[in-house]
């Protein structure tokens, strides 16, 4: 990594960045687990999306969604549609929200004009463990369903 990542400003950043895809694309409510809240662990069936930067920096977000966020995102950007077209869009909406999550989390980093380069998100599966080590691990309360988002640095090889 170029850039050292202030862990503090980064969590505030990335917990902002994705308060805000989630309230403007799927009208749910995010916000960070204040001391004390208890909120149930996601349990089993959670799928955990994650995307590559390899520029500004080299670091990566992972965001483990439980299934009844992925069903209320559903719901909220495929209401209309028929049950088999919703079940298809699942998956991909989801990393969409990741892909959105994650450039207004490096653009309130760096800035704006800041040039980003982006892998495609992808998920991870059975317990596929990537290299990394942790700077930001948000625990997000997304109406009443726990969420959990963490920021790794990570030395990628080019």
């Amino acid at each position: 990594m170029n850039d050292q990542i202030d862990p503090a400003r980064a969590g505030k950043l990335l917990a902002a960045a994705t308060s805000e895809a989630f309230a403007e694309m799927t009208f749910i409510d995010v916000s960070p687990i204040q001391a004390g809240d208890g909120l149930p662990e996601a349990g089993q069936d959670v799928q955990c999306a994650a995307i590559d930067v390899m520029a500004p920096l080299s670091c990566r977000i992972e965001m483990k969604v439980p299934p009844a966020i992925r069903d209320r995102v559903i719901d909220a950007l495929f209401s209309e549609s028929p049950e088999r077209d919703r079940k298809k869009n699942a998956e991909d909406s989801v990393l969409e929200m990741l892909n959105v999550i994650t450039g207004n989390f490096l653009s309130a980093y760096f800035g704006p004009q800041t040039e980003v380069r982006l892998s495609l998100p992808r998920y991870l599966y059975l317990d596929e463990r990537l290299p990394g080590t942790a700077v930001a691990d948000l625990r997000l309360n997304a109406e009443g369903t726990p969420l959990d988002l963490t920021l790794f640095s990570v030395r990628y090889r080019y």
